[in-house]
């Protein structure tokens, strides 16, 4: 029985030793792009427009349902970098902060998590 009860454990603790080191805590890295909002990013993915991002505006990405669809990096080859939920309530406190209306060209530090969105550790307008 203790023989058994100690094999157990070893097999346990050799997968815990396995599983951490296949992952690695990701490495903050910074990125630069447009905040947007995801809500006018998708529609504007469906139908292309060249200068969506530059023009996009304060007042919309503070309108409700903009906010609500949660904010992400929309890179200069048309990556869209989901925020996640605590970033989404960073980015919707700097985006009150300041008086920029227009072309929110950022750059945005911070880490991308399992689910592919993005843990933000900086955001600050470019």
């Amino acid at each position: 029985m203790k023989n058994r009860v100690l094999g157990t454990i070893i097999v346990l603790a050799l997968t815990a030793i396995a599983f951490a080191a296949d992952h690695k805590p990701a490495k903050s890295q910074t990125i630069t792009g447009h905040l947007v909002d995801v809500a006018c990013a998708t529609e504007n993915a469906e139908k292309p427009k060249a200068d969506f991002a530059a023009k996009h505006s304060k007042r919309c990405l503070q309108m409700p349902e903009c906010e609500e669809s949660g904010y992400a990096l929309l890179t200069a080859d048309n990556k869209l970098i989901k925020f996640d939920k605590d970033s989404n309530e960073s980015a919707k406190k700097f985006i009150a902060a300041t008086d920029h209306d227009k072309d929110w060209k950022v750059s945005v530090t911070g880490t991308i998590n399992a689910d592919n969105t993005m843990k933000v550790e900086k955001l600050a307008l470019q």
